[in-house]
């Protein structure tokens, strides 16, 4: 379906720009998952040629775009996407994409309060579990890591967002260990830090049954794990092929160096997702060494830790569910 579309807009597209439209550095123009499409082009004439193909050849095949569920967001200009019916497109601050928040001004917080305010009602539900079922306060964490804190952290591997930021996940999840052992708030009894809750939390009892141990850490910590699990991912897909989606939005063409923007917003700069977690990975990497060399991103650190994500050497290794696809 697509090839024909860009084969039609490769014809009919008359941008000034040798890239047809395309947003400078990724050689891709929308992305698709099932019937969700996502364009990412850098001219509103390029986007709506582009959409108004689609509109051709889904007729084509019987289908027709919900106009209603269209949202356009400008990024740094005002345009005006149309339909091939030359309905303006409606222009939104923020809107959704596969479960993660889009934002004009690129805010974690946005997608972190979302993620919040959707979780908050499963722990509501599960709270008669909590303080009346009649298993192992181990059971429960279980239940509470699997059912909400998955739900809470799914996705934001891929969010960059500041220390203080991160605080409102970790101060969520205090709230729910602290519900399910029975242990007040700090404003109530200063007494049990949070340091405290923690350590309950993985010395608690469980039954026979219950024999996995798996370490209740603060959120931040677990999502800081994945985002260097998803930065090996990024690192080995670019070793196969320097055109993967993945590898274009985050690095250069060779040797990990940094994506270069064009343009930059006014103001300080913001924190970059591949810059903070190499730099967490380069820590991983020399953690039991007495001294940590400052990561500059000089090409000699860039290659050792693109050598230790190919081997898949620590932090990079496989995890347990890898390596057990492997096996069988």
């Amino acid at each position: 379906m697509f090839a024909d579309i860009h084969r039609r807009v490769g014809h009919k597209l008359t941008s000034p720009t040798p890239r047809k439209g395309k947003i400078d550095g990724i050689n891709f123009s929308e992305i698709l998952y099932a019937d969700d499409t996502l364009l990412v082009l850098q001219d509103d004439k390029s986007a709506s040629l582009l959409l108004q193909e689609i509109e051709i050849e889904s007729a084509y095949y019987n289908m027709k775009l919900n106009e209603d569920k269209c949202e356009v967001i400008s990024m740094n200009a005002d345009s005006k996407v149309t339909f091939g019916n030359g309905k303006v497109m409606q222009e939104v601050e923020q809107s959704t994409y596969l479960g993660g928040i889009l934002h004009k001004k690129v805010n974690p917080m946005v997608a972190i309060r979302k993620r919040i305010s959707a979780t908050l009602p499963i722990v509501s539900k599960l709270n008669i579990f909590w303080t009346e079922a009649d298993c192992s306060t181990k059971c429960k964490l279980n239940v509470y890591n699997a059912v909400v804190i998955s739900k809470l952290i799914y996705g934001l591997e891929t969010l960059q967002f500041t220390e203080a930021q991160g605080k409102h996940l970790d101060t969520f999840q205090q709230i729910g260990l602290r519900r399910i052992l029975g242990i007040p708030p700090t404003y109530i009894d200063r007494s049990h830090t949070n340091e405290e809750v923690f350590k309950i939390a993985n010395t608690a009892k469980g039954c026979d049954e219950d024999k996995k141990k798996t370490k209740i850490i603060p959120i931040t910590e677990t999502i800081q794990k994945r985002k260097i699990t998803l930065l090996g991912h990024v690192i080995r897909a670019g070793n196969r092929d320097k055109n993967d989606p993945m590898y274009q939005v985050t690095f250069e063409s060779k040797d990990l160096a940094p994506k270069m923007t064009a343009y930059r917003r006014v103001g300080r700069p913001r924190n970059k997702w591949h810059q903070d977690t190499m730099e967490q990975a380069w820590a991983k990497i020399h953690h039991n060494g007495s001294h940590i060399p400052k990561y500059t991103g000089n090409e000699k650190q860039r290659q050792i830790l693109q050598k230790s994500a190919i081997d898949r050497t620590y932090p990079f290794e496989q995890s347990k569910n890898e390596r057990l696809k492997k096996k069988q």
